[in-house]
């Protein structure tokens, strides 16, 4: 398939219902929908919810001329922008062009390579001392809920690693507010009329004051930071001595706290969402399972993974791949184009919304063999790749993919062998794990596990 200049065709679509189109039928389960009309329709599909009308896109070619070769008329739905910005500010999420360019370019050099080894020591002594809790539970066979052992696992590396800042108790309230608002502003990118936050209606008050407990818990870490005068590598450093290249000036408290609340967000959260998918898989899955046991006592036996050894823990990366694979923390994702654009023998009008899904484009049967199988063998770097590269994108791609993917991938490659090491997993009899598609992709009620001590 190439994107090319032929006579145009009205792009499919499902049946509507009403002046509300598809809507109840996303909301109620986007992943079947989507699955649906996908399978049905073709890789290019129109569907109207409420006024709007959004183009939901499944096919590499498609991808690469949205988010790369025509990526500069595509800018943040206009929707998502009115939803999330009251929530994570002026970040790397909601800005587009020079003010975005900006951003990437302060945040950039805390996620070189070279600095990934600095951070390993760290990520991997949080890990030991945090997980060190749960023999508690393995003594006497209590159940842990996964999903909230990995969000606090993931704050715990994350808040010291990247911004300095101490994890103290109060943390429990960070995580349960960022749950709040996610959810919140995932409904809200899902409802087509919402009223402003603030018209006093009792949703509006309750977003409105997990957003006051978010500043209080940011400006008062970035206080401290500031009164400590730290000169570490980390992302508080650098936010805290960036300039304007034209003016000289710093960055304001309010500008920083948008970039600190963006990717403390996005780096513990969806870690700890992909994380809690993997065990979850591999309970289900137990010749995985042990085979990537035993890769990790050959190559480290009772030691704790460095950043040395990442390189050697090939199927430990495989079965990282394939679980973001089936579950990309960040199952969706939106693009407005500025002006009409043109995708192969189709139109795609300008001030509409174009869908793409990583969670729909990884189980596409034209790329993915058995596609709804769990098979790290799949991601063998001995064996020749049998998918296209853009088939493929828990990460995004192009120029907006994710700042943070190299230290995502070195902090699950270091957690995952040190808690096999020491602790094995099993589903509690009966237990249906459901699928939350909020921002992010998680576990609706969680994952509860009995956790077994190996060690």
């Amino acid at each position: 398939m190439t994107i090319a200049t032929r006579a145009t065709k009205t792009v499919p679509s499902p049946p509507t219902r009403g002046f509300w189109g598809n809507l109840s039928q996303f909301q109620t389960e986007p992943f079947r929908f989507l699955s649906d009309v996908s399978s049905q329709y073709g890789d290019i599909v129109k569907f109207r919810m409420g006024p709007i009308d959004f183009y939901f896109l499944n096919h590499p070619d498609y991808i690469k001329h949205i988010l790369i070769t025509n990526r500069k008329n595509y800018h943040r739905d206009r929707k998502f922008l009115a939803e999330a910005t009251p929530f994570l500010g002026q970040g790397l999420l909601t800005t587009d062009d020079e003010v975005w360019a900006r951003l990437r370019r302060i945040a950039q050099p805390v996620f070189h390579a070279n600095q990934m080894a600095n951070y390993a020591a760290m990520i991997s002594e949080a890990t030991a001392a945090y997980i060190k809790r749960w023999q508690v539970a393995a003594n006497t066979n209590q159940v842990l809920n996964l999903k909230d052992e990995m969000l606090h696992l993931t704050l715990d590396i994350v808040a010291p690693t990247l911004f300095g800042a101490n994890v103290t108790d109060e943390w429990q309230t960070f995580i349960h507010t960022v749950d709040v608002l996610q959810a919140e502003v995932a409904r809200r990118l899902i409802t087509p009329i919402t009223l402003p936050l603030w018209v006093p209606t009792s949703g509006n008050l309750q977003t409105r004051q997990a957003l006051q407990t978010l500043d209080r818990m940011v400006f008062a870490m970035i206080a401290a930071y500031r009164q400590q005068q730290k000169q570490e590598m980390n992302l508080m450093n650098a936010l805290i001595q960036a300039r304007d290249q034209a003016t000289g000036d710093s960055l304001s408290d309010r500008e920083i706290r948008d970039q600190i609340l963006t990717l403390l967000v996005a780096g513990y959260e969806t870690t700890a969402s992909a994380l809690s998918w993997l065990f979850y898989l591999l309970s289900q899955h137990p010749q995985v399972e042990e085979k990537l046991r035993c890769e990790v006592e050959s190559m480290l036996g009772n030691e704790p993974p460095t950043y040395q050894d990442i390189p050697r823990m090939k199927y430990t990366r495989m079965v990282i791949q394939e679980s973001l694979r089936l579950y990309p923390p960040i199952w969706i994702f939106a693009r407005s184009p500025l002006q009409p654009d043109r995708l192969g023998d189709y139109e795609i009008p300008a001030n509409t919304v174009v869908y793409i899904s990583p969670l729909i484009m990884h189980r596409h049967p034209e790329f993915w063999s058995n596609p709804h199988e769990f098979k790290p063998e799949r991601f063998d770097p001995a064996l020749e790749s049998t998918h296209s590269e853009l088939a493929y994108i828990p990460f995004g791609t192009g120029a907006r993919s994710c700042i943070g993917r190299n230290f995502a991938m070195m902090m699950m490659q270091l957690i995952i062998p040190k808690i096999l090491q020491e602790y094995r997993f099993h589903l509690i009899p009966d237990f249906q794990v459901k699928h939350q598609f909020d921002i992010t992709l998680h576990p609706q009620d969680g994952i509860y596990m009995q956790v077994e001590s190996v060690g």
